[in-house]
């Protein structure tokens, strides 16, 4: 693509390849050198198809830009420096005195205008804000001095001016025709699947979508798929209660990946709902939608790669040494948004089964499809012993949806002990996914030992447990 582009590809923070990204382009405005320098995530490796960027080496994008700045403006090749970074934007970066402007991207939040330092500016996603920015350059001193930001709503961007009649058109064809054929109904639901308010928070969706994995490479493949799982970043819309229509389904699937499977040990399966929480700062956790057969437990106090405490697959323990086939798209199964823990098994089966597809045949043979009403996993770090008339306080988190109807009360039960208090809604922090939370003080009957199972369950159908071994004082 990049040799037949007819505009600038930046990447300041890429090396390697047989077609090299410039690090910047400059444009000179009434006498003004202004140089937009470009850089992404260094996680893109993680992000995207590995084959696409094999070769490539992804630096940190900050010191690149940073250090690209540095040299256009000591040269006076450039007077105003601005920044294009895909890559989110915490607050405290340090950016060079050189850096004028950055518009940051990645995350897809609006982030308002922040001093001191350089203008951070972010514009939401898919066009749905514009920022506008007003510099002024001293001739003299080429000193930049904002004057103003408007940071604009689509309400705003329609009310500036009409539109490009060729354009227009060409967009209103294109509308028509596919709004004719999308308008097909599929199937209906009798709820609202949502999609969740970040990619860190669980969503009926997101476990729909693996769900959907697993059924559709049972049923048109020669192998049973044993688990499904979706990446929170390939869904892209809800899908509300009623008739679901062709447009619909696109809607919340676009991007044409095939559903594939591969084979791989119950170990490796463990890793990749560990790979969940990730050291970076602008995404700490990507939610793993998994079918309706797999729950599990983490404690979110334990270091990364260690949380997950237990884990089950239809019913039963994951056997950590058992071959599972695990069925999702090609992009999360190639180690996409760095769940690296899938690419340890067999080869990607070449399926041609388009992930669109599937869904829409999923929905056409479960009509009236009803929300999973209960979590696939829930945060739990409990305090004190186990041990015979012992008490254990449970600390519990992630007992609901960030959207839609959901628990109100969770139990916790081990022999006939059972405890049980009302949920917290309280959401937490946005980027870890724990939302709704309760404390509950677990009484250890006198006549339990060894190997127990500890239950939660929820008013809204969350039954997940936990092996539990009871030690004698």
């Amino acid at each position: 693509m990049i040799p037949n582009a007819d505009f600038a590809v930046l990447g300041a923070n890429v090396s390697g390849g047989q077609a090299p990204l410039e690090p910047y382009a400059i444009r000179e405005i009434d006498g003004v050198r202004v140089a937009m320098v470009g850089a992404v995530t260094a996680d893109t490796p993680q992000l995207v198809a590995g084959d696409g960027v094999a070769g490539l080496h992804f630096s940190d994008p900050i010191e690149a830009v940073n250090t690209t700045a540095d040299s256009l403006v000591e040269s006076g090749q450039a007077d105003v420096v601005v920044a294009l970074l895909h890559e989110g934007i915490q607050g405290d970066e340090q950016w060079s005195p050189n850096v004028d402007i950055v518009f940051p991207g990645h995350t897809h939040r609006v982030v308002e205008p922040t001093t001191p330092g350089p203008l951070v500016v972010q514009a939401g996603q898919y066009v749905r804000n514009l920022v506008d920015v007003d510099l002024t350059v001293d001739p003299a001193t080429k000193q930049a001095r904002i004057d103003a930001v408007h940071l604009l709503d689509e309400a705003a961007i329609r009310a500036c001016e009409q539109p490009n009649p060729q354009i227009a058109a060409t967009v209103a064809a294109a509308e028509a025709q596919a709004e004719e054929e999308g308008k097909e109904v599929v199937s209906t639901v009798t709820a609202p699947f949502y999609r969740g308010t970040n990619r860190a928070v669980e969503s009926q969706l997101n476990n729909l979508l693996a769900e959907v994995a697993r059924e559709g490479i049972t049923k048109n493949t020669d192998v049973t798929a044993d688990i499904g799982v979706m990446n929170a970043g390939g869904v892209r819309a809800d899908l509300e209660a009623g008739e679901v229509t062709y447009a619909d389904a696109f809607a919340v699937q676009p991007f044409g990946n095939d559903n594939t499977y591969t084979t791989l040990k119950g170990a490796d399966f463990k890793d990749a709902l560990e790979q969940q929480w990730q050291a970076q700062e602008s995404r700490p956790a990507l939610s793993l939608g998994v079918s309706d057969n797999v729950t599990y437990t983490y404690d979110p106090t334990r270091p990364l790669g260690d949380r997950v405490t237990s884990v089950t697959i239809s019913g039963e323990p994951l056997d950590p040494n058992k071959d599972y086939v695990v069925a999702g798209s090609t992009f999360l199964l190639g180690g996409g948004d760095g769940f690296e823990a899938f690419t340890r098994g067999t080869p990607l089966a070449p399926t041609g089964y388009i992930d669109v597809e599937s869904f829409i045949e999923y929905l056409k043979s479960h009509p009236d499809l009803t929300p999973r009403p209960g979590q696939s996993n829930v945060a739990l770090t409990p305090s004190g012993q186990w041990t015979p008339g012992g008490i254990v306080t449970l600390d519990l988190s992630s007992l609901i949806y960030s959207q839609g109807e959901t628990a109100t009360t969770v139990t916790a039960q081990i022999g006939d002990s059972q405890v049980s208090a009302p949920i917290d809604p309280d959401f937490g922090h946005p980027d870890f996914g724990e939302a709704g939370k309760a404390t509950l003080e677990l009484p250890v009957p006198a006549n339990l030992s060894g190997e127990q199972t500890l239950l939660i369950t929820t008013d809204a159908g969350t039954s997940i447990s936990q092996p539990i071994t009871i030690e004698q004082r």
